[in-house]
C-alpha cells in the first residue's frame, strides 16, 4: 500500500515483529510465529482471501496471496471478500483501508494496556493527488479516533462493503 507508519510512545520495551492481519470486521489477528495463509483462513473464512499491504496499488487489481504462501513477520495484510478479486482498487478504497488499518492497530495498542499510542498507516498520495471522499476519510479518521460507533468506521465500511 506505500504506506507509512507514525507513532509516539513513551515505553522503552520494544516488542517482537509480528504478523498483522487485518480481518473483514475490522479486528486485527497478530501472530509471532511463521503462518500460511491457509491456517489464518482456516474454514472460517471460506469467502475471503488475503493480500499484502505492501502490494497494493491505486488503479490495479488486489493481488491474492497463495494459499500455502508464508506471511512474513512485521509485514501487515488484508482479509478481503473474495469479490475483491480482479477489482481494480479505487483512492477511496485505498483511503478505507488505511483508516481500517488505524483503527485495528490503535485497538490493538489499547487492549494490550499499553500506553495509549498514535498511530496512522497513510497512503502514499497518489500522482493525481487525493479526492475530496478521500480527503474526508482522513478528515473523520483524525477527529474519532475510536473504534466504536464512529463516522470513520461507517466510512470506511460504506467504501468496502462486499454487496
Amino acid at each position: 500500500m506505500g504506506s507509512c507508519f507514525s507513532c509516539t510512545t513513551t515505553t522503552n520495551w520494544v516488542q517482537p515483529p509480528t504478523t498483522r492481519v487485518v480481518c473483514m470486521d475490522g479486528s486485527l489477528r497478530e501472530y509471532s510465529t511463521a503462518v500460511k495463509v491457509y491456517e489464518v483462513l482456516g474454514s472460517l473464512h471460506p469467502t475471503c482471501f488475503l493480500c499484502s499491504s505492501d502490494e497494493l496499488y491505486i488503479d490495479a487489481d488486489i493481488p491474492a496471496l497463495g494459499s500455502n504462501q508464508s506471511l512474513e513477520l512485521g509485514q501487515l495484510y488484508f482479509m478481503l471478500p473474495v469479490a475483491k478479486l480482479e477489482h481494480r482498487l479505487t483512492g477511496s478504497e485505498m483511503a478505507a483501508l488505511a483508516v481500517k488499518a488505524s483503527l485495528a492497530l490503535a485497538a490493538a495498542v489499547e487492549k494490550r494496556g499499553h500506553e495509549r499510542r498514535m498511530i496512522q498507516v497513510m497512503p502514499v498520495e497518489a500522482v493525481g493527488g487525493v479526492s475530496k471522499e478521500e480527503e474526508e476519510i482522513f478528515r473523520l479518521e483524525k477527529l474519532e479516533f475510536s473504534f466504536g460507533n464512529s463516522e470513520s468506521k461507517k466510512k470506511t465500511e460504506e467504501c468496502f462493503s462486499t454487496g
